[in-house]
């Protein structure tokens, strides 16, 4: 019996367990009885039935918002394998994707980008230990025998060109569609396309599409760098130009590695570095009037931006895939409208509720003052926020917290004036890493100051049980591309916003067990979700509330860590 044979009975036996399959329900039958790892012993309220849904749905698009803790890889796994059908799950992260390469690993094939891979052949090319594939000898003209079997990268490739369930990243799948039939999702068509984290996918289109020229850079390939006030079409004529000169110097180049004329590691040195170029050109020879050029100071670097990158979602994202899965514990109808799909009659979108009592991740608006450029001005003003943050830390020294800063001028701010920046931690740009796990392995009182852990950072248990959000995270309208956008669209900007806060939210929440608080410190918190109130999910406005004493709330009991 097939798998989607048993999918078929398993669903004549849900039909009599199961007889009114409400999304939240819990269904009894395993999912280790529909091909899931062991330590999978059950299902959580809502997961089959999603699995159900989207399976059975006609549309397109489907849309699941499942909050942290619902269980969204066993959803989507459990999706993939039950189908009978060949998936990719896409993930923003690669600690994402090292978590679902330890889950399931039995049942899927996890590939990445050639840098993720070191060559097997550099030292017989005389090039480091630790040169990567996608500079590797193969890329640049060299038939490497190795392709077929005997190198990580390819062998991975191979794998993944027959694999049912592929897990990659967003930039690896779409860099994938530029490899044409060459690539891993051109031997088999892919039948479901999932994206985790959905919430980050426009962001992640827009980063594939994005380019930057570097001035020195060009002058050095014999590149004509062109002077300041170049307009789309011109930019558009000079990438063509340029791409064209490249595209014949890397072919003329491989054929001689090919032939073994000249020095083989200079010329492999030199493709590379026309590789490298070449790409950036592709990108800019298609800018149009929908793009943004900004040029750097001095007009020593230019960077080219897709406005709506949703255009190209298509192309290079959806790749025609029959089904596409979005899912995220933020998703909203406003994330499938900027990647292109018309959510009215294309889309099934479903919330879930969160499985954490809203009392145990209480978000709790504590009224000081509206933080914007003239209040924080204000030396009296700021010197009463900053007197409400103090009384807030006051009370907590026996655990360790996060205050939000959004900037670091605000976080160092706070580290020149609190009363208590002894027990704070505080990272630049270059050290954020190594700072952060030195902040988990610190004594209990320990703060960590950050404008930058909004996302990507987990602190379960008692390395974060509290977090302080120091002022809403509206974007920096400095930027062309975001202040364009915002004109275009006055929606926008409320929907990063939104976005940006209940990531920072779920930070320190992360199963059922744990508890944590998210204090905000800014009251333009209290107009902004009353007018904004539809970019918002459910759990998040289930645990929102404003504090009306006069004293900061006291804190959450201690929690207790085994």
């Amino acid at each position: 019996m097939t798998l989607s044979d048993k999918y078929r009975t398993l669903q004549r036996q849900v039909i009599t367990t199961y007889s009114n399959p409400d999304l939240n329900g819990v269904l009894d039958i395993a999912p280790a009885d529909f091909g899931m790892p062991d330590k999978f012993t059950a299902w959580r309220p809502g997961q089959y039935g999603a699995v159900n849904s989207v399976l059975e749905s006609e549309e397109r698009f489907n849309g699941i918002c499942a909050p942290t803790g619902w269980g969204k890889s066993l959803f989507y796994m459990a999706m993939a394998k039950l189908s009978g059908k060949r998936t990719v799950i896409l993930t923003s992260t690669k600690g994402l994707q090292d978590q679902l390469l330890e889950d399931f690993n039995a049942i899927s094939t996890d590939i990445r980008g050639m840098a993720n891979y070191t060559c097997p052949v550099a030292a017989d090319f005389d090039l480091p230990s630790g040169t990567v594939v996608n500079d590797a000898p193969c890329q640049c003209g060299y038939s490497c025998p190795l392709r077929s079997g005997g190198c990580n990268y390819f062998d991975v490739f191979n794998t993944a060109c027959s694999a049912d369930i592929v897990v990659t990243n967003y930039q690896c799948w779409m860099y994938d569609q530029r490899r044409g039939q060459k690539g891993f999702a051109a031997t088999r068509p892919v039948d479901i396309l999932v994206l985790d984290e959905a919430h980050d996918a426009p962001e992640q289109l827009a980063s594939y599409l994005q380019t930057e020229l570097d001035r020195n850079e060009c002058l050095s390939l014999g590149i004509t760098w062109p002077l300041s006030g170049y307009t789309n079409d011109d930019w558009r004529l000079w990438g063509i130009h340029w791409r064209d000169q490249f595209e014949e110097r890397i072919d003329e180049l491989t054929e001689r590695i090919k032939l073994g004329e000249g020095d083989r590691k200079r010329l492999l040195r030199e493709v590379r570095e026309c590789r490298r170029i070449f790409r950036r050109l592709q990108r800019v020879a298609v800018v149009n009037d929908d793009w943004i050029v900004q040029e750097g100071v001095g007009m020593r670097s230019v960077r080219f931006d897709p406005l709506w990158p949703k255009r190209y979602a298509e192309s290079a994202l959806f790749r025609r895939v029959p089904k596409v899965v979005l899912v995220s514990a933020t998703l909203r109808p406003k994330t499938a409208m900027l990647l292109g799909v018309p959510t009215t009659d294309s889309m099934s979108f479903l919330e879930f509720n969160s499985s954490f009592p809203p009392a145990s991740r209480p978000v709790i608006h504590v009224p000081t003052v509206r933080m914007n450029w003239r209040n924080e001005r204000d030396d009296d003003k700021m010197a009463w926020w900053l007197r409400k943050l103090d009384l807030i830390l006051a009370t907590r020294g026996d655990r360790k917290g996060i205050i939000h800063t959004v900037s670091y001028k605000r976080a160092r701010f706070i580290l020149d004036n609190s009363k208590y920046a002894s027990r704070m931690m505080i990272h630049g740009s270059a050290d954020r890493r190594w700072l952060i796990e030195r902040f988990k392995s610190a004594p209990m009182g320990a703060i960590l100051l950050s404008p930058s852990v909004g996302t990507g950072y987990d602190f379960i248990g008692d390395l974060a049980e509290y977090q302080i959000i120091s002022k809403l995270p509206f974007p920096d309208t400095r930027d062309q591309v975001i202040k364009e956008r915002s004109r275009q669209d006055p929606d926008y900007q409320p929907y990063l916003v939104a976005q940006t806060l209940q990531q920072m939210t779920g930070r320190i929440v992360r199963s059922e067990w744990d508890r944590g608080e998210t204090i905000i410190l800014d009251d333009n918190v209290q107009w902004f979700v009353k007018r904004y109130k539809s970019h918002f999910n459910r759990w998040w406005l289930q645990a929102y509330s404003k504090w009306e004493g006069t004293a900061p709330p006291p804190p959450l009991e201690k929690l207790e860590v085994a």
